[in-house]
């Protein structure tokens, strides 16, 4: 973690928080909303929340990398 800049940085954490926050929307839909519409839409919205987390931690990973796989 040496050579880390505060922007890759913020960006790891910001994409670990989103991966979080999408597993809590998906899992408190499920809980909390009674029908089903409403259920595979947020379900939905949290699976896309946890897209942009991966994609923001993928991101991270390739400039810690220097681009490579």
């Amino acid at each position: 973690m040496s050579g880390m800049t505060t922007l890759t940085l913020q960006t790891r954490l910001a994409g670990l928080a989103l991966l979080v926050a999408g597993w809590i929307v998906l899992l408190f839909s499920i809980v909390l909303l009674s029908t089903p519409v409403l259920r595979y839409v947020f379900v939905i919205a949290g699976l896309l929340v946890e897209l942009l987390g991966l994609a923001m931690v993928g991101l991270h990973h390739r400039s810690e990398t220097g681009g490579r796989a």
